[in-house]
């Protein structure tokens, strides 16, 4: 087969681009999955047992922040805490 320069740079960055689209796609993935997992129930200021929050004057917060998470969330780097 018989490629010319021109088709063969093309080749290359093609096969470069997808390869930048597929890791880019992957972190995405893993970013919004470990967005995801941000929530009461994963975060160290939450107490299990009484269901209150630490930094909210140990309140229960409502549904929606057990579910969601809050922007107070506390160490979630890159592992799960448990």
């Amino acid at each position: 087969m018989n490629i010319d320069r021109g088709t063969a740079n093309l080749d290359i960055l093609a096969t470069w681009l997808i390869n930048r689209i597929n890791l880019h796609t992957k972190y995405s993935i893993e970013g919004e999955i470990k967005r995801g997992l941000r929530t009461c129930i994963t975060c160290n200021a939450f107490d299990n047992d009484g269901e209150t929050c630490n930094k909210a004057n140990n309140q229960r917060p409502p549904a929606k922040v057990i579910a969601y998470g809050c922007q107070q969330y506390d160490d979630f780097d890159d592992e799960i805490p448990f």
